[in-house]
């Protein structure tokens, strides 16, 4: 059995690991094989093809593997949408403008676009003020 780690070839950014009998690189990567089976930590580490070993990464290189990418935010606004859901029931008992609170709430994640980061910034509290994207804010920071 082999055991081989999938990397991009621009940065060195571990992308996967596994252990086959015939490992293919998936489009985009290149494969490094080693001896000893090992888990590698892609948000500390990265592959050095010149070294042919794994490395630890830079400062910079760790802020940027912790940032949010735009799959999580997409991820957590179809989440908040499917968890809002029944607000938008006719016989949900809403209070006051409540009801035309949350119709504007889920518009504004339906019209969230640009980078990550203004995603994130432009995403307000919903009407209950429960964040439901705390951990991607703090990772941004």
């Amino acid at each position: 059995m082999i055991f081989a780690i999938y990397y991009r070839v621009s940065d060195g950014e571990i992308m996967g690991w596994t252990h086959s009998f015939d490992p293919v690189a998936p489009d985009g990567m290149n494969l490094a094989v080693f001896d000893e089976p090992f888990v590698p930590e892609p948000l500390i580490e990265r592959f050095d093809a010149v070294a042919n070993a794994v490395v630890e990464k830079t400062a910079e290189e760790k802020r940027r593997s912790r940032l949010p990418t735009l799959f999580e935010v997409k991820a957590a606004v179809f989440q908040e949408l499917r968890r809002t859901n029944e607000f938008m029931l006719d016989d949900y008992p809403h209070h006051g403008n409540d009801r035309r609170d949350w119709i504007d709430y889920r518009r504004m994640l339906r019209e969230l676009t640009g980078d990550v980061a203004d995603m994130i910034n432009d995403w307000s509290l919903p009407p209950d003020g429960i964040d439901p994207i705390t951990a991607l804010r703090e990772r941004l920071s």
